[in-house]
């Protein structure tokens, strides 16, 4: 397959998971790193030992990670944002500038976000406008999210640049 091929055959668009925040998990992550030094401990012993199978004690270090790190997890909300489709974005962007081609920012956010969203029930611009203007998000969080958007439908991608 020649670079012709591989380019005609590319995904067109991108898509992440934005982890939005539901409860603060500093406590989540610190028993999880606690979790995550025991864990390392007792694999260490294990290897020591030259213990084929890992030993209970192991084993129940692996039970204690795997509980924090579902603790960790349960303070986010995974949601999925796929990039539009250019003329879509296009057109998101002129409906958002106003006469002066600047853009609104502050009603673009929801309706970008509400656009990039892959789960339907997700996908109302008003809906997210209330969540961005409640007091349960903080600035950092809102912004996170809609730079998340944006990045997908307007940066270049990442990787490498230039030869070997």
């Amino acid at each position: 397959m020649g670079a012709r091929d591989r380019i005609e055959g590319k995904e067109r668009r991108s898509t992440t998971i934005f982890r939005v925040p539901l409860a603060d998990p500093t406590q989540a992550e610190e028993a999880l790193e606690d979790a995550r030094t025991f864990l390392t401990a007792e694999t260490a012993r294990d290897a020591q030992a030259g213990a084929g199978a890992p030993s209970q004690a192991t084993l129940e270090a692996q039970e204690v990670y795997d509980g924090a790190l579902a603790r960790v997890e349960e303070c986010f909300e995974p949601v999925e944002l796929v990039a539009l489709e250019p003329a879509e974005f296009e057109e998101l962007l002129a409906e958002y500038a106003g006469e002066d081609g600047e853009l609104d920012v502050e009603t673009f956010r929801p309706a970008l976000v509400a656009a990039c969203v892959i789960d339907p029930e997700l996908k109302d611009p008003a809906w997210w406008a209330e969540q961005f203007e409640s007091k349960k998000w903080a600035l950092g969080e809102r912004e996170a999210m809609y730079v998340a958007c944006w990045r997908l439908n307007f940066s270049p991608p990442r990787g490498r640049l230039g030869k070997d």
